[in-house]
């Protein structure tokens, strides 16, 4: 037989690197993938969260200035600043000044000042809020907003906003 001129074309072992290759560009984009995807669940988690807490915020602060359930019914967010200088010098109603500055805003569970849930069959969502009266300023009211995500064998995860609520006069 005879051969044609020259007929050099790929070795195995050369389309084995190729393969090698091609299955290790595959295997990270599949990687990526599953990443972009846990990214975008996380994403909607958030603002699923940052949605119902702004609703349920819009309510709040719909109400009237005086109206019992913006009022600071434990005390911990009230007259907890004698000097006036912006430090929480009590947080929890007893004689022990701590050092928890944050003049009651952040207690979740039955230390919140109320507690609101999602209305979905598996109550995703729980909301805790905290008021501080004539914090910041006189005749005005912080409203801090705890909203908690509640996933089985996950960490539970939250969002937090702050809200001012002035007396108008």
């Amino acid at each position: 037989m005879k051969r044609l001129g020259n007929e050099a074309g790929f070795t195995l072992l050369e389309v084995m690197i190729a393969g090698v290759i091609l299955a290790i560009g595959i295997l990270t984009y599949a990687g990526l993938q599953i990443s972009a995807t846990k990214g975008n669940a996380t994403s909607i988690s958030i603002t699923s969260k940052s949605n119902w807490a702004a609703d349920q915020v819009e309510k709040l602060l719909s109400l009237s200035y005086n109206d019992l359930v913006l009022l600071d019914e434990d005390g911990d967010g009230t007259d907890q600043d004698p000097l006036g200088i912006g430090i929480d010098r009590d947080d929890n109603g007893d004689t022990i000044v701590d050092d928890d500055e944050n003049f009651g805003l952040h207690h979740i569970g039955a230390a919140a000042d109320g507690t609101a849930f999602s209305l979905d069959a598996n109550q995703t969502y729980t909301i805790f809020w905290n008021i501080a009266v004539d914090k910041p300023l006189v005749d005005t009211v912080t409203v801090h907003v705890i909203v908690i995500s509640k996933k089985q064998n996950a960490a539970q995860k939250s969002v937090e906003f702050d809200y001012i609520k002035a007396k108008i006069i």
